[in-house]
């Protein structure tokens, strides 16, 4: 039995161990595939911040900051993933935390600001805009998985009660 013929859609030399789609990349749709051609990751549409990120990340082999601060929650997780599974980042010699600067510096602000709420509590200082500070900042730790729900919850009986 013959193999199926491919139709001829015009990949990226690689990304890692995966074949970006070219054509629909131009047409802002992510179509990520294995290099046997299967597919990797859902097909989505893209924003053009995403996809000029991905054109330059295939082209160049690095990452535009400037253009990583505009990627929104979803994609950012989408360009995450993707960076990660096709290790990229190892051939590159980057480390994810290395290649977004921003989060990086938001999850140490954030880091830093509980530690201050947390002496402040700790001190005596039971204002309810102190309790709904650090509820504030712990729910945006959960939300970038930077805080195990566990933690989360311990801090909440521990402070906010």
């Amino acid at each position: 039995m013959a193999p199926k013929k491919r139709s001829n859609v015009r990949c990226s030399p690689n990304l890692g161990r995966y074949k970006v789609n070219i054509q629909l990349l131009a047409e802002q749709e992510l179509d990520v595939r294995t290099i046997a051609y299967q597919l990797a990751f859902p097909q989505e549409l893209i924003s053009t911040t995403m996809r000029d990120i991905i054109s330059e990340l295939i082209e160049t082999q690095t990452l535009n900051e400037v253009l990583l601060c505009q990627l929104d929650k979803r994609e950012l997780s989408m360009l995450t993933k993707i960076i990660k599974m096709s290790r990229i980042n190892d051939k590159l010699l980057y480390k994810i935390a290395d290649m977004f600067p921003d989060a990086q510096r938001r999850k140490n602000e954030l880091i830093h600001k509980l530690n201050i709420i947390k002496g402040e509590i700790l001190a005596g200082n039971n204002n309810p805009s102190l309790v709904s500070d650090l509820v504030g900042v712990l729910n945006e730790l959960l939300d970038h998985k930077m805080i195990q729900k566990k933690f989360f919850d311990q801090m909440i009986a521990d402070f906010a009660c």
